[in-house]
């Protein structure tokens, strides 16, 4: 890669779409194009779709500093720094105090996990892989009893910068404080605790109804498109042999045509996968909460597994 070679990771649809989008917000954001309408659209239209859903990451700003000749090392810089910020909010998740080197292990392994590797070229999806940490922390807070402020500015966050991605973290969101409020937290006596199931369900629809002045504008542009959907599409046929999706958690595994066939990518280092079965095999840790992880980590697996969840 550029500049210890003499290629780029302009590939696929980021070489096919993307940098050009970007160019666009380059000369957008010096006055040189309208935001709302643009006669550069084939024909001419809005821009309310595509604004956002590719160009709404504020780290895009930095764009402005480089040429169009040079938006290639603009595209890399900006992957870098984005896959950094996947280990920076991962470590601040997962922080263990008296040994931070756990946190290191595992954060690396977050940000350089094969989902980033592979869709990097896809870089309006890394920024909700930066903020999920957030999100995951958040709850924490709100079932600790604590402000819900960091919850919902990540939440929203993730919805305004890519609300594809952010629709994911969404249902992650959900799973998420299921499997921590009746698992994890410690109830003190209390199982049904109304103040925190009302904040959660607060915070979550503030966080979506904070971005409402982009995504509807959004839905409008999409309308007669990409928004149409079916609902014969969610079958429960299968993506894939269960064989080839243990495959997935080796190193090396990625292969485009399978991708496109629904094979999830779950590759996060050897460490991690090990480290999953010393879980379950751990005296310490309660039944309890074994019984969540491993009913959290079945419905993820079965929602790469099936057609219908999978689109979902």
């Amino acid at each position: 890669i550029y500049p210890f070679g003499d290629r780029s990771i302009l590939v696929i649809d980021m070489n096919n779409q993307y940098i050009s989008y970007f160019s666009y917000l380059k000369e957008a954001l010096r006055g040189g194009h309208g935001f709302f309408y643009s006669f550069s659209k084939t024909l001419g239209g809005d821009m309310a779709g595509l604004t956002a859903y590719y160009l709404m990451s504020p780290l895009n700003l930095l764009m402005l500093f480089f040429p169009v000749s040079s938006l290639p090392t603009a595209v890399e810089l900006i992957t870098i720094i984005k896959l950094g910020l996947c280990g920076v909010t991962f470590c601040l998740c997962v922080d263990s105090g008296k040994c931070p080197w756990h946190s290191y292990i595992f954060s690396t392994a977050y940000a350089l996990m094969s989902y980033n590797i592979v869709y990097q070229q896809n870089l309006m999806w890394l920024d909700g892989v930066v903020l999920l940490p957030l999100v995951i922390l958040g709850i924490h807070k709100i079932c600790c009893k604590k402000t819900p402020f960091l919850y919902i500015g990540a939440l929203s966050a993730a919805i305004l910068i890519n609300y594809y991605i952010g629709f994911m973290v969404c249902i992650f969101s959900v799973l998420y404080f299921v499997y921590y409020y009746f698992f994890c937290r410690d109830a003190s006596g209390r199982f049904w605790d109304v103040k925190i199931l009302f904040t959660y369900g607060a915070a979550s629809v503030l966080s979506g109804g904070l971005c409402m002045w982009l995504l509807l504008p959004a839905l409008k542009s999409l309308a007669g498109g990409k928004a149409v959907f079916s609902l014969s599409l969610l079958t429960m046929q299968a993506n894939f042999h269960w064989s080839g999706f243990l495959v997935k958690f080796f190193p090396g595994s990625f292969d485009f045509e399978q991708v496109q066939a629904g094979f999830p990518n779950v590759f996060c280092g050897m460490a991690a996968a090990y480290f999953l079965f010393l879980f379950f095999l751990n005296r310490k840790i309660s039944i309890q909460k074994k019984a969540g992880a491993l009913a959290l980590f079945l419905i993820l697996a079965f929602s790469f597994y099936f057609h219908g969840a999978n689109l979902i």
